[in-house]
């Protein structure tokens, strides 16, 4: 009876071994799911970076600070999150424009910054004075010193609240051409 409970024994772990040898690795491996973090498939990945972009005069055109950065090299592209320009922008360089967004995407080749997600601007132009800008999206190309949308928004200054549907705006001049559904509120001196 022992030397029957022994050979069933030693059969069945030998099937088992058997069994085992022969199937492929694939079964025994997790697989992969949602929860598990897929890296994107960018070349470089940047955490807390801060770039200094200088013009042709050696003078700063603006720095920009990013929580987290993706370089996509063939398309000459990054894509940013809690991105912050401050911009450089006319002969007064005492009072940058600050822009920031909750994400950002920077085409090298064209020269063009993307703002997207509660994208606000402001200039602090003297004593407890500033202008503020507010919209989704804003496109800004930094050798020009121009911003442009086509999305809602609201400018603001001391001396009232202006909204407005698509605008160009002119940092170095200080010129902003609103486009359609032009509404002001202006306080009085």
């Amino acid at each position: 009876m022992r030397n029957l409970f022994l050979l069933i024994t030693l059969f069945t772990g030998l099937s088992g071994f058997l069994i085992l040898w022969d199937t492929t690795p694939e079964i025994f491996l997790r697989p992969i799911t949602a929860s598990q973090h897929e890296l994107p498939r960018a070349d470089s990945y940047m955490n807390g970076t801060e770039s200094v972009k200088f013009a042709a005069t050696g003078e700063k055109e603006y720095v920009l600070t990013t929580s987290k950065s993706l370089y996509f090299q063939d398309q000459e592209f990054w894509e940013a999150e809690d991105i912050h320009i401050t911009a450089y922008t006319g002969k007064d360089r005492n009072h940058p424009w600050e822009l920031k967004a909750d994400r950002g995407e920077l085409q090298l080749q064209k020269d063009i910054i993307t703002l997207r997600g509660n994208v606000e601007g402001w200039q602090d132009t003297g004593v407890d004075e500033r202008r503020r800008l507010t919209t989704s999206e804003l496109i800004y190309h930094p050798k020009q010193k121009l911003a442009r949308t086509d999305m809602p928004l609201t400018l603001s200054s001391q001396e009232g609240t202006t909204t407005a549907t698509g605008m160009t705006a002119d940092f170095s001049n200080q010129v902003f051409r609103l486009l359609e559904n032009v509404k002001g509120q202006y306080r009085a001196p």
